[in-house]
């Protein structure tokens, strides 16, 4: 997924970027950085993991959840996976867009998906080498990355801020999008156009 982000780059004839990702997308984001250094203007985690590797609350999840998915995927098995990421309510038309967005990945996608970041091995100790401003940003009330890994990837990254957004889940930026959108933009004002962490 990392060298699909970087053919986007060339496609787009992009030279450099700021890469955003969220959850699963964070490791994607995290191996970016590391393959490619020069392509990588700031990073931005949120609900992020250090590494997903053997997780053992997420192997089970998967064994018991993801493995047995068939299409097409059940939207109550989508509803209630999205309602998982939340500890604050969301407007009912997001979560039903989330929902029909969810349903249609089949569930070959859905089982590769997850056992291939089962499957990668954990490269966070290669996350010294990044030198791009970071900003780390997590709900306190997430239940799927934890605080942990919000602390080691705000050690390992040399260049590393971050924010907490308190009574906030795993889709802090559903919950609370105008925050998390001023929060954005102060980083790319102040962290980039400073050089500054």
């Amino acid at each position: 997924m990392s060298e699909d982000l970087r053919a986007f780059l060339d496609a787009k004839a992009l030279p450099a970027a700021v890469v955003v990702g969220h959850s699963m997308g964070s490791i994607v984001a995290q191996r970016f950085a590391i393959d490619h250094p020069s392509r990588l203007a700031g990073l931005v985690l949120m609900g992020a993991f250090a590494t997903l590797h053997r997780n053992a609350g997420l192997t089970e999840w998967v064994r018991s959840s993801v493995l047995p998915l068939r299409d097409s995927v059940d939207a109550a098995f989508a509803r209630e996976f999205q309602q998982s990421t939340l500890a604050r309510p969301v407007p009912p038309q997001l979560l039903e867009t989330v929902v029909s967005e969810s349903v249609k990945v089949p569930a070959r996608v859905w089982r590769a998906t997850f056992q291939g970041f089962l499957e990668t091995p954990d490269f966070s100790g290669e996350l010294g080498k990044v030198r791009a401003p970071t900003l780390v940003v997590w709900g306190d009330r997430d239940g799927y990355a934890l605080r942990g890994d919000q602390e080691r990837l705000a050690t390992v990254l040399p260049r590393a801020r971050h924010t907490t957004y308190d009574g906030a889940g795993h889709g802090f930026h559903w919950e609370d999008p105008g925050r998390f959108a001023r929060d954005l933009e102060r980083f790319l004002d102040e962290d980039l156009a400073s050089g500054s962490s």
